[in-house]
């Protein structure tokens, strides 16, 4: 079988609280193992001092990034648009609030909507993280 079980107290020494504490370690070092740790980027809940300096730049460039996107139809219809979702997601953001997004932005086919940079520097973040 591709499941196999395994005792939490192989020698039954454990009493069940103690065999259901670290078996609820065992699943929260399995959680960790396997997380990426960036859910948290775009996650609305995070704002604020939760964040680092340097996810603080990256979050207002990702920010940025989906605002250009929203107002680019033909950046929509690409076949790598799903992977643009899928990234979202996986930073914490709501793939349907881009939707939403780009149907407040309907951009013409025909209109090329130019490209901005936000120039992300020490002196912005300072005033964030006071």
């Amino acid at each position: 079988p591709d499941l196999h079980m395994l005792p939490m107290d192989v020698d039954d020494r454990m009493s069940t609280a103690q065999a259901a504490r670290m078996l609820e370690i065992f699943l929260d070092r399995i959680s960790l193992e396997t997380s990426t740790c960036t859910e948290h980027l775009l996650d609305k809940q995070f704002a604020g001092p939760s964040l680092s300096r340097e996810e603080w730049a990256l979050k207002l460039e990702v920010e940025a990034f989906i605002s250009s996107l929203a107002k680019n139809s033909a950046a929509q219809k690409a076949p790598g648009y799903k992977f643009i979702s899928e990234m979202i997601s996986n930073l914490g953001g709501n793939p349907d609030e881009l939707s939403e997004r780009l149907q407040q932005h309907p951009a013409s086919s025909k209109s090329q909507h130019p490209t901005t940079t936000r120039v992300v520097t020490e002196s912005n973040l300072t005033n964030r993280n006071e």
